[in-house]
């Protein structure tokens, strides 16, 4: 069958390409659902019964490429392709109606109408399919009042208790009550409705409502009796679009049944009263036949939208089975479910070959529906699932007799009426709704399962709880998957998992391929990427119907036999890009692979472990078989972000009745390679879980990783486990985690990594385990001290390296260490490698003990983790079996740095500290022991002294002799000459500077800019002498070269001059006085550790002058040769800084008196621009000398204690200054004056720009 165009199909069980052989007779049939009450037990079968025989033909069925297919509707598969032998068919698969009553409900009225409906329902199918009517059906289908409707009633529930009463089972209008089968499928639809059927669903069909009230059900897919038939081969391929939107809506359902069945499914709707569900898949009585080989390959696009709407499943099953479906509506009574998965009675036949090829995109994302299915079951079985719907039933008690009345009258007409278990009503609003699904054959069902193999180099996504990426199973004595699809809150299930009776068969060899670049995503809680499971003597996967915390399971003693088969999850190619698998969900695990034997396997959950670990439940000493080889290599990655998830769990042996394994028993060797990367999850999450096994062994690659959000690596069952780690294990790792085998081994190897939790660390091998480092071993990972205990012993060879940090509490000094702990003995060669913590100080710290002995090699040493410019000396010392170690620095010499006098100063300042275990500049040290660059160091030594605070001293210096020669200025023409004279004058002037500083090898630089405004006036005291005066107020901001470092200043200064002039002669004597107020900020960044220290201090700046001038005339110019000698005095007081913890300094008081020699030679002329009006243009050169070129100060880190002296820190003042002015007055010699003047001062890595303007009015 060929779709090489578009198949879209709406409506219940459409399936859109269906090709079907049925082998021993059968065929497809409808669904059925219903909403009975009372003990009624409705049935359905679907397959062979007594000696029908029959094998299934060859069956093909292929979507090209282009084409699509759609699909809307429960149970309308897109593709459905089925080879069954023995008898059989496919008979319908729906879900319940979820129904939604409204609060009014509860009224008479309301219930009344939803009754009336019932029995119209049924009085109207009896109607159409016989021909007949009576009194009671006529009044139904009249318009009725609410009281009228309740007469119906009354009169309904009093002709059914005297039909009951009477026995009037020959009453013709009962008998089509009874004949009509209003429950559709009630046996085989009894002739009366066969006979009106078509006019019973064109009635059905206008009514657009095919869905009838039942009770109970029984469903059984499979051959009976002698049925017998072998499956043949089916191959689907999908190379264009597939759609499904509904629940139990497969894209792909591809099945070969040998022994009769197929698929069949039933439904409640809103119900009442006692309901029952009874489903069996599987063969019964002597059915057999084997399933044939099942082929699929998709390289299209499936999606489905739907509970257990699997994107693409392939099954095998021999013995009778296939996929049945059970839904239940909520309901004010008990609901009862029992399905048991598997054959019965002797039933047998081999699964057949199942074989899944994806290169292209599957996506799901509805509950338990899983992109890839992949079954095969010997011994009958295959897939079952419930969807418990959540409509409101009616509950009046008009409406609770009349239907009693009527189940009471159905058992009457000899409609089978027993009941499944034990029934009781609780009567009221309460709903006890519980169930049990048995997985596996029971009384001699046989039948070994199938190879299974799955290549997969596609994309997969799913969304849904429960559902897995790739499922994959091969079964031996019966069973296979149960599911709900359907909200579980308030049911509790039981899950029984593994044959009983004797059933028997061995689990066949699943392999599962995953080439290069495939993807797995599972969104939902409980979604496992990968399952694989070969199961011998019957069980298999129970689905996560637990999400609600409701669901148990259990795992019966009784005589099952059969042994898993083997299990293979690998690449299908070396190098390249490898796979990726991640999950998102509780509980969703990467890769989980079973073998096990004697029947069990497993259900999903979120809140705990998939499998319990050593656990007191009770062994089945009678089932027999053992566990087989399992296999996985990871060649990519596996993320679990969810919690309890594991990056990979393999489990092999004999499970006890809980599903944790017998340690008596044997399992398969598991043998787990990484060369991807494994991350389990949270909470009781692990990278990796192998439980059980025989001679296990893990191997991490180079470059592969296992860890886990939880911090546990890998987790170790009673087998024994050999870990050789090449790559990265990060996290606890236990391999006895059950109490198992005391001797296994972990060698981290050559170029690999074991780095233990943060925090207490553990690894259990066992009292005779044995932990070989040839690697490197990092207790607890960087930046926090850690301890690690290794139950067993510890041996570390000569290439080996054992990482341990050590440190101290900055606000305690509580000494921090990693610790290793073994409870035997340890042997210490090759390295130790001491790494430093946030803060360190001098002083021993225990690294290592072992409680059987500690043994130090000859050539074990001890070095720093990270060498550093500060040579680091690392003392051993043994006392008894401790192993502790003692930092010993030398901050002064470090090495490749060549130390100027500030940083020698800073570095002896350091070393003081260090001696003295100076508990605040604990941070620094640690610091400063890992700087690995010498410029990084020196730039830490210069960071933090405190000269970028200081740099104000050399602007105080030029802005006191700037305050000196202001207050010496009032000069004009004098007359029509180029003479200058003082007079008498006010004035005013702003000015701007600009001043730049260059970094040295001993200071770092800045640059400074700020404004300023001065007032000025002279006086004439008598003829000849002057008096001046000027005052100023100013700004400034200045950015040291070191990022973030500066300050900000405000200053005001004033002075006082006398003058007398003799002709050309001119001379001065001033005196100024100033304070400077500044907020500082010193940015520190040492290996990544920033702080900002911030201060406020003052500088106090007095000075006095000494001036001579003589003027020579040249005709319209002049000359004029000038000496200043200046004394200044600097103070600044003490002050403390804050904000940078252990680096805050006590900067003392201190001061500084200096001489300065200032000669130079103004060159000038007059330019007459009126009569009244002149120009002055003028300009200097000159030069000045100070008598020093640096500012001293005194410092200590704050806190620090007595350590000795202060460190002294040199601040630089240019000493040497070439000096340039220029400027222009336009005036006359009385009235107003405006004056333009440009300064500069040059020095070595010094240039000091000024502006000014000046407004002068002369009287």
């Amino acid at each position: 069958l060929k779709n090489l165009g578009t198949a879209a199909t709406g409506g219940t069980n459409s399936v859109a390409l269906s090709a079907i052989s049925v082998g021993g007779g059968g065929g497809t049939g409808g669904g059925f659902q219903g909403g009975g009450t009372g003990t009624l037990k409705a049935r359905l079968t679907v397959g062979g019964t007594g000696g029908a025989a029959g094998a299934g033909g060859t069956v093909g069925a292929i979507n090209g490429p282009g084409a699509r297919i759609a699909t809307s509707g429960d149970g309308s598969h897109g593709i459905l392709a089925a080879s069954i032998g023995g008898g059989g068919g496919i008979g319908g698969t729906l879900a319940a109606e979820h129904k939604a009553f409204d609060q009014s409900f509860a009224f008479l009225g309301t219930a009344v109408k939803a009754i009336e409906k019932l029995e119209k329902d049924i009085k109207d199918l009896a109607l159409h399919s016989t021909g007949k009517a009576g009194d009671v059906a006529k009044k139904v289908n009249a318009g009725l009042t609410d009281e009228e409707r309740k007469q119906v009633l009354t009169t309904i529930k009093d002709i059914l208790v005297k039909a009951k009463d009477n026995a009037v089972k020959n009453n013709p209008y009962y008998a089509a009550i009874a004949n009509s089968s209003f429950f559709t499928g009630l046996k085989e639809l009894e002739t009366a409705y066969k006979k009106n059927s078509a006019a019973a669903q064109e009635w059905l069909k206008s009514k657009n409502d095919a869905k009838l009230p039942d009770a109970g059900l029984e469903v059984s897919v499979g051959g009976g009796g002698g049925a017998s038939g072998a499956g043949g081969e089916v191959k689907v391929r999908n190379d264009g679009a597939i759609l499904t939107l509904g629940d139990l809506a497969q894209g792909v359902s591809a099945q070969s049944v040998g022994g009769g069945g197929g698929s069949g499914g039933g439904a409640f709707a809103s119900g009442d009263n006692k309901l029952n569900l009874d489903v069996m898949l599987g063969g019964g009585g002597g059915a057999s036949g084997a399933g044939g080989k099942v082929e699929v390959v998709n390289a299209g696009r499936i999606e489905t939208a739907g509970g257990m709407a699997f994107g693409l499943m392939a099954q095998s099953i021999g013995g009778g089975g296939g996929i049945g479906a059970g839904s239940t509506t909520e309901t004010n009574k008990k609901t009862t479910l029992t399905a048991t998965i598997g054959g019965s009675g002797k039933a047998g036949g081999q699964g057949g070959v199942v074989s899944v090829t994806n290169s292209g995109i599957i996506v799901t994302t509805g509950k338990e529906a899983s992109a890839i299915v992949a079954q095969s079951v010997g011994g009958g079985g295959g897939i079952f699932g419930m969807n418990p719907a959540n409509a409101t039933p009616v509950a009046t008690p008009e409406a609770v007799e009349a239907l009693d009345a009527l189940s009471d009258l159905i058992g009457l007409v000899g409609i089978t009426a027993d009941t499944v278990g034990e029934i009781r009503e609780t009567g009221g609003s309460n709903q006890l709704r519980s169930g049990s699904v048995t997985l596996g054959g029971s009384t001699g069902a046989s039948g070994a399962g199938g190879g299974v193999t799955v290549t997969h180099g596609g994309q997969i996504l799913t969304s849904g709880q429960g559902a897995a990426g790739i499922l994959m199973q091969s079964i031996g004595g019966g069973g296979g998957i149960a599911g709900d699809v359907g909200d579980t809150s308030g049911y509790s299930y039981r899950i029984s998992l593994g044959g009983s009776g004797g059933a028997g068969g061995n689990g066949g060899a699943v392999r599962l391929t995953l080439g290069e670049g495939a993807g797995i995503e599972t969104r939902g809680d409980g979604a496992i990427a990968v399952l694989a499971q070969s199961i011998g003597g019957g069980g298999g996967y129970g689905g996560v119907p637990g999400l609600q915390g409701q669901t148990s399971l259990a795992l019966g003693r009784e005589s099952a036999k059969g042994d898993g088969g083997a299990i293979a999850v690998r690449r299908d190619m070396q190098g390249g890009r490898g796979f990726s698998i991640l999950t998102h969900g509780a509980a969703a695990h990467g890769i989980v692979a079973q073998s096990l034997g004697g029947g069990g396997g497993l259900i999903g959950g979120t809140s705990a472990a998939l499998l319990p670990l050593g656990s007191d439940a009770a062994p089945r000493p009678l089932a027999g078989g053992k566990g087989g080889a399992v296999r996985i290599d990871v060649d990519g990655g596996i993320t679990t972000l969810g919690s309890n998830a594991y990056g990979v769990f393999v489990q092999s042996g004999v499970q006890k009745t809980d599903g944790s394994l017998d340690r008596s028993r044997e399992g398969g060797d598991v043998s787990v390679t990484v060369a991807g990367s494994v991350q389990g999850g949270s909470g009781q999450g692990a990278g990796l879980r192998i439980d059980g096994g025989a001679a296990n062994t893990v191997e991490i690659l180079s470059g592969g990783s296992v860890s886990a959000l939880s911090g546990v690596a890998i987790l170790g069952g009673h087998g024994s486990e050999r870990v050789t780690n090449h790559g990265l294990v990060a996290g606890d790792v236990d391999l006895v985690a059950d109490g198992g085998a005391s001797a296994n081994s972990f060698d981290t190897m050559a170029g690999g990594t074991y780095r233990s939790r943060a925090g207490a660390g553990l690894v259990r091998l066992g009292t005779d385990g044995v932990f070989g480092n040839s690697g490197l071993f990092d207790i607890g990972g960087p930046g926090s001290a850690a301890g690690v205990t290794v139950v067993g012993h510890y041996q570390q060879a000569a290439s080996g390296t054992l990482l341990a940090e050590i440190g101290v509490d900055p606000r305690t000094g509580a000494r921090l260490e990693d610790k290793l702990q073994a409870e035997g003995s340890m042997r210490l060669d090759g390295t130790l490698r001491a790494g430093i913590l946030q803060a360190l100080l001098p002083g021993q710290y225990a690294v290592a003990s072992a409680m059987g002995g500690l043994e130090l090699a000859p050539g074990f040493a001890a070095t720093s983790a990270a060498p550093g410019v500060v040579p680091l000396r690392w003392a051993m010392t043994q006392s008894g079996n401790t192993l502790s170690i003692s930092p010993q620095a030398d901050f002064r010499n470090p090495a490749g740095v060549d130390l100027g006098k500030d940083a020698a100063a800073m570095s002896s300042q350091i070393q003081r500290s260090w001696d003295a275990s100076s508990l605040g500049q604990a941070e620094l040290f640690a610091r400063l022991l890992t700087l690995s660059d010498p410029t990084a160091y020196a730039g830490a030594l210069d960071d933090l002294d405190p000269e970028v605070t200081h740099y104000e001293t050399a602007l105080r210096v030029a802005n006191a002799r700037s305050s000196l020669r202001n207050s010496l200025s009032c000069p004009a023409f004098d007359g029509d000459t180029v003479m200058l004279s003082e007079g008498q004058c006010v004035w005013t002037l702003v000015g701007g500077s600009v001043t730049r500083m260059a970094t040295s090898a001993q200071d770092s630089g800045f640059r400074m800019s700020g404004v300023s405004y001065r007032l000025g006036a002279q006086l004439e005291l008598s003829p000849g002498w002057f008096l001046g005066y000027t005052g100023s107020y100013g700004t400034g901001r200045l950015r040291a070269d070191e990022a973030g470092s500066g300050t900000t200043s405000d200053y005001v200064d004033g002075s006082l001059a006398l003058k007398r002039q003799l002709g050309p002669w001119l001379f001065a004597l001033s005196a100024t006085l100033g304070h400077t107020e500044q907020d500082n900020r010193r940015f520190i960044d040492i290996g990544g550790m920033q702080a900002t220290a911030r201060s406020k201090s003052e500088i106090w700046s007095t000075g006095a002058r000494l001036r001579a001038a003589y003027q020579f005339g040249l005709g319209r110019a002049y000359v004029r040769p000038i000496l200043d000698l200046d004394l200044l005095h600097l103070s600044m007081p003490g002050y403390n800084e804050q904000g940078a913890p252990g680096m805050d300094l006590r900067v003392r008081s201190s001061s500084k008196t200096m001489l300065a020699a200032s000669p130079s030679i103004e060159f000038g002329a007059r330019l007459d621009l009126r009569e009244d009006l002149w120009a002055r243009l003028y300009g200097s050169v000159g030069f000045t000398v100070l008598s020093s070129d640096h500012y001293m100060t005194s410092s200590a880190f704050l806190g620090q204690g007595p350590v000795g002296e202060d460190v002294r820190i040199a601040s630089r003042i240019p000493d040497k200054l070439a000096d340039f002015s220029a400027g222009l007055q336009l005036g006359q010699s009385h009235g107003v004056q405006l004056s333009l003047a440009y300064e500069a001062h040059v020095g070595t890595g010094f240039l000091a720009h000024t502006g000014s303007g000046r407004l002068t009015y002369r009287f």
